[in-house]
């Protein structure tokens, strides 16, 4: 009898074996709380309580958390990145998988008005200050690498749009800002590594190309990145690979440079240095530079020249800039750096009786648009 229900139903049976044998597993299993693989914090085993019972939220937890510590997760992950990429599947998560292992995000269009809207703000801020005011866009890496792209993906031509908003920015701004392409540098550079392939910002290398060209526009004398130490950090995945778990990606390797005489803080804290090496601990490495990003970071060199002496420098930035400010700290003995995602004062109260000798704003093609 028991040997014909078992023949009669062998897929019920083996399906209730295996959700019994993984429920027991997954009770025995420790939890985890953050996944490298996918650069996030898990969701812990939520406390039953009444409350919790009645308004159906402890069962949506629950849910969460059997989903974030499912057993072998990372493993069935890795394995849907690998079957889907066998059947011809070239994207995921909106980052392409390129040439040479390298990753792309997927930029097939952009919100043009919120894109106009955010140029007219920067023109009304300079027109409000009435002080000059320099400006670069950084592109994103498949802008630069577009041979390493598909053929087939009609993705935003970056390069020229940079050139249009720079023309529209001179025209429009009464000659108040002052445009400066550094994507040409990049392009020069491409074959050096200038971008990670794992991850949406530059390279320091790349951040550098970028300071030498500002260097060049302000007539400033240049730091010698040779004269500097060189640190580097290895088996890097950064953001598009947390995106697209993509099985074939190189790991990258981040370069820093140590720099001494520094004061930091950071929305008024006191910080030792420009780098938070703790996160080279986690997946998330990249956030090492200038500890993350912060509303308000201010950065005094001690050491500065004496002919540099009181010369400073506001930067108006998205991540791209953290990498940046380690060069440019040779050149201002006050630097300060507003994240306007981060920022909670007003500009018009923060700007009140301040006189800095340039103002910048330098955004990535992406967070610009």
């Amino acid at each position: 009898m028991k040997k014909n229900i078992l023949k009669k139903y062998p897929t019920f049976f083996v399906f209730s074996a295996i959700v019994i044998l993984f429920t027991v597993i997954d009770i025995i299993n420790s939890p985890k709380e953050f996944s490298e693989l996918e650069n996030k914090n898990l969701s812990q085993i939520p406390i039953l309580s009444l409350e919790s019972y009645i308004d159906t939220s402890f069962s949506s937890d629950y849910e969460k958390y059997i989903n974030d510590q499912f057993f072998l997760r990372d493993k069935w992950i890795d394995l849907k990145s690998r079957i889907e990429y066998l059947l011809g599947k070239r994207e995921n998560n909106d980052i392409i998988f390129g040439k040479d292992n390298y990753l792309f995000k997927k930029f097939t269009t952009f919100n043009d008005e919120m894109l106009k809207n955010n140029l007219n703000s920067i023109i009304t801020f300079t027109n409000n200050y009435n002080k000059e005011v320099d400006f670069f866009i950084i592109p994103n890496s498949y802008a630069i690498y577009d041979e390493l792209t598909p053929r087939y993906l009609p993705l935003v031509d970056q390069l020229s749009l940079i050139n249009s908003i720079n023309s529209y920015l001179s025209l429009k701004s009464n000659d108040h800002i002052s445009t400066i392409n550094v994507a040409e540098e990049l392009l020069k550079n491409k074959d050096d590594y200038i971008y990670y392939k794992t991850d949406h910002h530059w390279t320091s290398y790349g951040a550098y190309l970028a300071y030498l060209t500002y260097m060049d526009y302000l007539g400033l004398e240049i730091v010698d990145i040779n004269n500097l130490e060189k640190i580097t950090i290895n088996n890097f995945l950064g953001t598009y690979y947390n995106r697209s778990k993509y099985f074939k990606a190189d790991s990258d390797f981040i370069t820093y440079y140590n720099i001494l005489g520094l004061h930091i803080e950071i929305d008024g804290k006191e910080q030792l240095s420009l780098m938070d090496l703790d996160k080279f601990k986690g997946s998330d490495k990249y956030s090492a530079f200038l500890w993350g990003n912060n509303g308000l970071t201010k950065v005094i060199n001690e050491n500065i020249s004496e002919e540099r002496k009181g010369s400073s420098i506001l930067i108006f930035k998205d991540s791209y800039a953290n990498s940046f400010i380690q060069f440019l700290s040779y050149n201002y003995e006050i630097i300060d750096i507003i994240d306007l995602r981060y920022f909670k004062e007003s500009i018009r109260n923060f700007m009140k009786d301040k006189d800095y000798n340039e103002i910048l704003i330098m955004y990535s093609f992406n967070n610009l648009s």
